[in-house]
C-alpha cells in the first residue's frame, strides 16, 4: 500500500532486535540509560570508525613449524538482512556512503528486486536513501544483472523529454529521439 506507515511498535520492535544482534558480538555488555547527546556523540564516534578507511594491524598466533595465522583467522559476521551469522567478513558487502553491511548475496536479491521493479537501486537497509552504484556492485552481480543494470544505465541516460519506443511491435525498446530519426531519417 503506498503511503504506508510502520506502526511505532514495530520500529521500536526493529531497534531491539539490532541492538541484541550488536550486544551478541560483544563479550559483556550492560544496558544503562544515556541523553541524546550522548546518542548522537556515540553515534558519530561509532559511523566514523566504522567507516574509517584505516587498515588496522591484526595479531598473529605463530606456531612452531607452521605459518602464522592471523589470531582471528576468519572473523564472521551477521547480516541484518537473511541474520545469517557464520558469514565470513570478505562475503560481505558495505554501502560506501552509509556504511551499512549486508552479505553479497541479499545485496545481489535487493538490487535484481530494485532493477526488475524499474526502482533506483539504494541501501538495502531499512528508510536508508543512500545510492548504490554499479562500479561498486559490479564484483557481486551475476551476468544477467550487469546487464540490467547497464541497460537502466542507458535508459537512463535520455532525457525524459527525448524518451521515445521503438515503433517495431517486436522491440519497443525505449530509446532516444535522435536514435529513432537515424534509424529512420
Amino acid at each position: 500500500v503506498m503511503g504506508r506507515s510502520v506502526p511505532q511498535q514495530e520500529n521500536i520492535a526493529l531497534l531491539i532486535r539490532d541492538v541484541q544482534g550488536i550486544r551478541k558480538r560483544f563479550t559483556s555488555s550492560i544496558a544503562v540509560r544515556v541523553t541524546r547527546n550522548q546518542v548522537e556523540f556515540a553515534y558519530k564516534v561509532g559511523m566514523e570508525a566504522i567507516c574509517s578507511k584505516t587498515k588496522i594491524a591484526m595479531p598473529t598466533l605463530f606456531h612452531p613449524g607452521k605459518i602464522d595465522v592471523p589470531a582471528l583467522f576468519h572473523p564472521k559476521m551477521t547480516c541484518s538482512i537473511c541474520f545469517d551469522d557464520d558469514i565470513n567478513a570478505d562475503q560481505m558487502f558495505s554501502v560506501d556512503i552509509c556504511c551499512h553491511v549486508f552479505c553479497s548475496e541479499c545485496v545481489r536479491r535487493h538490487i535484481e528486486v530494485r532493477l526488475a521493479g524499474g526502482y533506483s537501486v539504494t541501501c538495502p537497509q531499512y528508510r536508508c536513501k543512500s545510492k548504490l552504484t554499479y562500479g561498486r556492485c559490479v564484483n557481486i552481480l551475476t551476468p544477467k544483472l550487469k546487464e540490467m543494470w547497464e541497460q537502466r544505465i542507458r535508459e537512463d541516460a535520455i532525457h525524459v523529454t527525448d524518451r521515445v519506443y521503438c515503433p517495431n511491435p517486436t522491440c519497443s525498446a525505449l530509446m532516444s529521439l535522435t536514435e529513432l530519426y537515424q534509424l529512420t531519417g
